[in-house]
């Protein structure tokens, strides 16, 4: 069976064991951030996630199957026409600590933060600039949903993605997506819950 861990690390190849943070896992790099190439995009399903409170229990079977990329893009088209551009964020399946969304931008965005969630931003269509790290302008916590959002950031890092990148955004690390005018972005975005939460 994989775990929570175990997931991580095969998502993340070029994890440090030794350099867990707050944050969980980074690649080998000194901003705790990297665009790692293509990945063989896996359903969420081998991510479940095993914890104390559930490891008497008999696992849950899934299968192991890609998400249809092609029908999310179309999905995504269809969410910027109906938005006028804007684009939106939906849910698309829903695991114990680990959910994926399909993720639309279609205009620069605040600035946010998961504190309970780390991030693997898979662009499946379009490209887009994501600022991680920095300061947040106008920061304002939720500290029920543990989401903390802002108009601004400062001093981040930029990273420009296309179609096939990978971003691995760290639980609590600020990051806005920037978007130059006509662009627009598509991802396919598995959030995994912090340990603890």
């Amino acid at each position: 069976m994989l775990t929570r861990e175990f997931a991580l690390r095969m998502l993340v190849s070029e994890v440090k064991p030794e350099a867990e943070t707050m944050f969980g896992y980074f690649v080998r790099s000194s901003k705790q951030i990297a665009v790692v190439g293509v990945l063989g995009v896996f359903g969420v399903g081998v991510l479940a996630q095993q914890s104390a409170a559930t490891a008497a229990k008999p696992a849950v079977v899934t299968t192991a199957s890609a998400p249809d990329m092609a029908a999310l893009v179309e999905r995504g088209k269809e969410i910027l026409k109906a938005t006028h551009g804007v684009g939106q964020t939906v849910v698309l399946e829903r695991y114990d600590g680990v959910y994926a969304v399909l993720s639309v931008h279609g205009v620069t965005a605040g600035s946010e933060a998961h504190l309970r969630l780390s991030d693997f931003f898979v662009v499946i269509d379009g490209e887009a600039t994501v600022m991680t790290g920095g300061t947040m302008v106008d920061r304002k916590e939720n500290a029920a949903t543990g989401e903390v959002r802002g108009t601004d950031l400062v001093g981040g890092t930029a990273h420009v993605l296309h179609k096939g990148d990978v971003l691995y955004i760290p639980a609590g690390m600020p990051h806005r997506v920037m978007e130059a005018p006509g662009q627009a972005v598509m991802a396919y975005v598995v959030k995994v819950e912090k340990a603890g939460n």
